[in-house]
């Protein structure tokens, strides 16, 4: 149940969990608070929505790049480029075996 959860499916809603995330500036700290199991904002919570198609790896990696040029890449930002070349490897390689 989406409402037990925070998640709400589709692609507008994929796209605006992407477009909040981005302003909240979270991505500049994402490697310190990832691990955290509540909070707000304390993983990038995209998964869901790339599980189920309603955002792409391209569109994550556009977002990130876009947020990168206006505010700087750090550690951060550079960490969720890196777990997200993880996941995509990790889906791939599974679909092989």
């Amino acid at each position: 149940n989406s409402q037990n959860n925070g998640y709400y499916g589709g692609e507008d809603n994929a796209q605006k969990h992407l477009a909040a995330y981005f302003r909240s500036h979270a991505a500049s700290h994402y490697k310190q608070t990832r691990n955290a199991l509540h909070g707000s904002h304390f993983s990038t919570s995209f998964s869901p929505y790339l599980a189920h198609g309603a955002l792409s790896p391209q569109q994550v990696l556009r977002a990130l790049n876009e947020y990168e040029s206006q505010y700087g890449s750090n550690e951060s930002t550079y960490w969720i480029y890196f777990e997200l070349l993880w996941r995509e490897y990790f889906h791939w390689y599974s679909q092989l075996h």
